[in-house]
């Protein structure tokens, strides 16, 4: 194997138009959150979570995520996410989650939001 020749060396191209993507940990933690309750079965309402059923509600599914899969430090962020885009009437994505008539398709939804806000940075 001949020795690095820096002189002669042309990196790759990196157009302003398509960076490299790194998707930041918050946005992982909301996305892997999500995909844990992505089935309605998997949802809970008024519990943090069942790991033997495999069910969560949308906080127990974030701290679940950010705790076991991520190693912890990002669900403080994450939940503060949920809860800016928590629609009108409902304090917190806690509340929300357990409203009577929130439905699953609403907090997969809320998800979208969340994510859709960290994205933005």
């Amino acid at each position: 194997m001949a020795p690095f020749d820096s002189e002669n060396y042309v990196a790759p191209a990196i157009t302003p138009s398509h960076p490299p993507r790194v998707e930041s940990e918050v946005v992982r933690t909301l996305r892997a959150a999500k995909e844990k309750i992505s089935k309605a079965e998997c949802w809970l309402k008024v519990d943090f979570g069942n790991h033997e059923r495999g069910q969560h509600c949308t906080l127990g599914a974030v701290i679940d995520v950010s705790c076991y899969q991520f190693g912890g430090g990002t669900h403080d962020r994450a939940i503060a996410l949920l809860d800016a885009c928590t629609p009108a009437g409902h304090p917190s994505a806690m509340l929300f989650n357990d409203a009577e008539a929130t439905t699953h398709a609403d907090v997969m939804s809320l998800f979208d939001r969340a994510i859709s806000l960290a994205q933005e940075g």
